[in-house]
């Protein structure tokens, strides 16, 4: 009797252990894997924002069924020859895609970090090499068909602003091709004066 118990127990928290471990493996909210750069000392931070590829195509918000009040308005603005390209149709989420070296990306608001995600180098041909800027300084340069330590096929990178204010990341495609899924955007600390 003793013996069963003690079975028990265990598988209950074998099967409890378990569930919490596969609850950790389904956490969206931290790309992995990642590469990070741009000084990571990390401010305090409040909120995440997750947008796909849309944005301004050389001064035009793109795609054109999309109503934005007005420029500057939208975080994300494209500079080439960039193409949106329409994945899901139920979400209305779109890849930006670009084979034009020197084609840039500038993502400029107040945030402490931006995650770029890019599609899986694996399902597309010619996965180029791109730089990272922050505020017009060059913190990484990196290609993207490469895998991290893990094993895994890096498709995220992360520049940290070490800011609270305003900044500006960029990303220029150097060579080759690059197709990007989307960005997460994390927001320092609302403070709202009484």
């Amino acid at each position: 009797m003793v013996l069963t118990g003690r079975i028990g127990v265990v598988l209950l928290l074998w099967v409890l252990t378990t569930c919490g471990l596969a609850g950790c493996g389904g956490e969206h909210t931290v790309p992995v894997p990642v590469e990070k750069m741009g000084p990571t000392a990390e401010p305090a931070e409040s909120m995440a924002l997750d947008v796909d590829a849309r944005g301004y195509v050389n001064g035009v918000f793109q795609p054109g069924n999309t109503d934005v009040k007005g420029y500057y308005q939208y975080p994300v603005s494209y500079t080439g020859a960039w193409d949106l390209i329409q994945t899901n149709a139920r979400q209305n989420w779109f890849l930006a895609m670009s084979v034009a070296t020197g084609s840039r990306v500038d993502i400029v608001g107040t945030m402490t970090r931006v995650i770029f995600d890019f599609w899986d180098h694996r399902q597309y041909a010619d996965a180029g090499r791109v730089s990272f800027w922050l505020d017009g300084v060059k913190v990484g340069e990196f290609d993207l068909a490469r895998t991290a330590a893990t094993g895994q096929a890096i498709m995220d990178y992360m520049v940290y602003t070490g800011k609270t204010t305003l900044a500006t990341v960029s990303m220029r495609l150097e060579s080759g091709r690059a197709v990007i899924a989307g960005y997460r955007f994390i927001f320092p600390p609302i403070v709202v004066n009484r």
